[in-house]
């Protein structure tokens, strides 16, 4: 294939190595083309790993704090010589962490944060955030959170969501609540993503009256429930034990037009099964 902005061709079997007569500059500059032209392409993400660029130690980042990520020359090398843009590290760090690579998402973030005239933006931090969401490591969306802030970076509705959603990890229905109350605090309007990452939350430690309280704040704000919405809710009450509740859920999920998935009907058999009702879970 042609790429535009240079006259260079990717390897016809897939890789990114060098090719004929390339320099390494070419190479990375071939690959920055690439990714410009087509935003959605997973091939930058690729071509750093199969560079090995960002081998930072994820444990480390746990236990700094944020305070000193750690620093990888290579990093530098080669986002510097790629002259990545800011929207371009946005997709990198995004497309890591959908692939789990926390560690390697938050290298590249540390370059930026040490790299003048670079400067972290909501879109940086929330695709930061979900990608500790996907590793579990909610004390570390937290300490995103609280620099986000210190640097005057507004947190928005995507902000709060993922960390709510970091907290269903580690069962924290708690400091999910104070999230909530905390958005709506500073004037973020929490959206139906943001309750369900909360009901799921609270299902995961096994508080269904807790989710029912945030199921009625849904509903006071106006907001209309979804199928994730009733599954979560329906979870909450297969934890318990509450067939009864689940059930008027079910019937309530129906009524309002929603069709169950997978999700929903396997929560719903598992609770009336709990509940010692085999013709009902039939």
């Amino acid at each position: 294939k042609q790429l535009s902005g240079g006259p260079f061709r990717r390897d016809p079997k897939g890789g990114w190595g060098l090719l004929s007569n390339e320099t390494l500059q070419e190479r990375l500059q071939r690959v920055v083309n690439d990714v410009a032209d087509q935003p959605k392409d997973e091939r930058m993400v690729e071509a750093l790993n199969a560079l090995d660029v960002l081998a930072a130690d994820p444990q480390t980042c746990f236990d700094s704090g944020l305070g000193e990520l750690p620093s990888d020359e290579r990093v530098a090398d080669v986002l510097q010589a790629a002259n990545v843009s800011d929207k371009t590290l946005c997709k990198v760090i995004s497309e890591l962490g959908k692939r789990r690579h926390l560690d390697k998402a938050l290298s590249v973030y540390a370059w930026m944060r040490s790299s003048e005239g670079r400067i972290p933006n909501v879109f940086h931090y929330n695709a930061l955030i979900s990608a500790c969401d996907r590793r579990q490591r909610w004390v570390t969306a937290l300490r995103l959170l609280g620099e986000m802030q210190a640097k005057g970076v507004e947190p928005d509705t995507i902000t709060f969501s993922a960390l709510i959603s970091a907290c269903r990890q580690g069962k924290q229905w708690e400091l999910g609540r104070l999230l909530l109350k905390r958005m709506v605090s500073i004037g973020v309007e929490p959206n139906v993503i943001t309750y369900n990452s909360l009901i799921s939350t609270c299902e995961r430690a096994g508080r269904l009256d807790q989710a029912l309280e945030v199921f009625d704040e849904l509903l006071d704000a106006g907001l209309r429930p979804d199928v994730i919405t009733y599954s979560a809710l329906i979870s909450a009450c297969e934890k318990v034990g509450s067939w009864e509740t689940a059930m008027d859920l079910f019937e309530e999920m129906t009524a309002n037009g929603l069709q169950p998935d997978d999700i929903t009907y396997n929560a719903l058999i598992s609770a009336c099964d709990k509940g010692m009702q085999p013709a009902k879970a039939q």
